[in-house]
Order: C-alpha cells, then sequence, then structure tokens
C-alpha cells in the first residue's frame, strides 16, 4: 500500500474512502456540478470534512480551509455546527453475503435465482426504516448463471456485478468469464478496442466490470495493470472524439449565424411586370 504526507483529492473523498487522515483542508468551497458553478452544501461540506480523524489512529480531526480567508472558516464551522436534517423515508437495502447465505440453508437450495427471489420478498417486511431495493436484474443474472459450477457466493459476485441487462451482450460476457472462472482458468480480457464513440463507451464499461471482479478474484483475472492501461486509453480515445463532436457542433451554429438572413416584409413588384401593364 502506498502512504503519503499529503494528498490532494476531488470531492470524491466525501464517498467515505478509506483514507485514516488526520486533517482535511479545502481548496474551495464550490464545485461545479456538471450544470453550472455553485457553493458546496454544508451536507457535503459535512461528508468531506468527515474524513479528517480516524478511531485508533488519529482522535481528533482537523478541518480548514485555504485561500478562503475568514468567511471561508465561517462557512465551514457553520456548516459543522449545524445539525444534519432528519432523514425522510426508508432507506434502500440489498441482500449481502451473510443474508444469501442463511437463506440458502433455510430453503435448502443452491438456486441463487430462488434465493435473491425470496429475500426480496422477505428481507424487510414492514421494517419501519428499510425499503428492498430494485433486484430484477440481479435475479435475472442469476437465472442465467444457473449451471455455471462455481460456489453459490462467486456466483453472487457475478450476479450483482456492475453491468446493465440493457446491453445484452455484456452480460453474455460475465458469462464467458465464469465458465473460465468454473474451469479453473483465467477469465479473457475484457475488449479493449478503438472504435465510434459507443464501443469506446462499452469497452470502458466492460473494463470497469472486469476490474472490480478482479477484486474479489485476483487468481482468475490478472494482468489489472494491463486493463487499467487499456481503460486510460479508451478514455483518451473518448475525450478526442467529445471534443471533435464539439468542435463540429461549434461551427456548425457559427456558420448558422454567418449565414445572410433573408430580408423580412413583403417583396418588391416585379418591374418588368409593372411596365408592361403601364
Amino acid at each position: 500500500m502506498t502512504e503519503a504526507d499529503i494528498v490532494v483529492a476531488t470531492d470524491a473523498i466525501g464517498m467515505g474512502l478509506n483514507l485514516p487522515v488526520s486533517r482535511i483542508f479545502f481548496a474551495a468551497l464550490d464545485k461545479f456540478d456538471g450544470n453550472k458553478r455553485r457553493g458546496l452544501f454544508f451536507s457535503e461540506i459535512r461528508q468531506i470534512g468527515g474524513r479528517a480523524g480516524r478511531f485508533g489512529m488519529f482522535e481528533k480531526g482537523w478541518v480548514g480551509s485555504i485561500g478562503g480567508g475568514q468567511h471561508g472558516v465561517d462557512k465551514l464551522r457553520a456548516a459543522l455546527e449545524t445539525p444534519p436534517k432528519e432523514l425522510i423515508g426508508r432507506a434502500f437495502v440489498r441482500p449481502n453475503r451473510e443474508s444469501v447465505a442463511l437463506a440458502a440453508e433455510f430453503l435448502e437450495t443452491d438456486s441463487l435465482d430462488q434465493i435473491l427471489a425470496y429475500l426480496r420478498s422477505r428481507l424487510v417486511l414492514d421494517h419501519p426504516d428499510l425499503k428492498i431495493g430494485d433486484m430484477d436484474e440481479e435475479v435475472e443474472k442469476a437465472r442465467r448463471l444457473a449451471g455455471i459450477a462455481i460456489p453459490l457466493l462467486d456466483r453472487l459476485a457475478y450476479a450483482v456485478v456492475p453491468v446493465s441487462l440493457r446491453h445484452p451482450w455484456f452480460m453474455d460476457t460475465v458469462i464467458t468469464w465464469a465458465h473460465a472462472h468454473a474451469a479453473g482458468k483465467q477469465a479473457p480480457m475484457p475488449p479493449l478496442r478503438s472504435g465510434d464513440l459507443q464501443r469506446l463507451e462499452d469497452g470502458v464499461n466492460l473494463a470497469t466490470a472486469w476490474l472490480w471482479l478482479s477484486q474479489r478474484f485476483p487468481e482468475v483475472y490478472v494482468d489489472a495493470d494491463a486493463v487499467r492501461e487499456g481503460i486510460a486509453t479508451l478514455n483518451t480515445e473518448i475525450e478526442s472524439n467529445l471534443t471533435k463532436l464539439s468542435s463540429a457542433s461549434t461551427s456548425q451554429t457559427q456558420a448558422s449565424k454567418d449565414k445572410p438572413r433573408p430580408r423580412r416584409g413583403r417583396s418588391p413588384p416585379n418591374r418588368e411586370r409593372a411596365g408592361a401593364g403601364s
């Protein structure tokens, strides 16, 4: 594991990364949210600032601002001292490995799709704070994985792999990997091919799923560094394609603006016709 005295991060640090640090300093108190630049919400400041401190390592966490002046300090203090809003509604949950193993023992079955369907209907029942998440895709993936000779909880990993069934060939590729796993072989590398924008994005999505599985089955999914390099190459091509599309769109817009506009109002009378009638 790489250690560092200072880590520079985006606001993704607020997602709860396992990053034991004693201090968090905000370089800015605003962000671009995909539509516009706006100030950080108090909830975002608390979530990011909450990374400071770690039980058993740093008993106290310190939060500060770089370049924000007194205004930045005041905003941080207000955000950290303001109590969070009370949660409304119920939290979504899904079965974990332990609940799947217990359900398999109770039902006396190794059928993962049957187990997931059972847990979907029974896991939370009338719990006031919890609600079962949408599991249709997981149940269907589990059904398609039936018959592959790998342990139940390994099949669960393949059933929750982050690929969408809206692209059927994605799951077909995952099933190919699962068959290699069952045969004691290394999973084939993901398709990292150049092409149009859709093919590039599909390649990144599948390669990301491959890396996700490599975290769980490193003996089956080997050479993760090569896949990361392939993803970086595809992302570079995606950025290039998007830049070209943006430039083409800008050129078309400018060309449209430069076209001479038709004159408004009634057309002038035809002089020849007017002269013939005089």
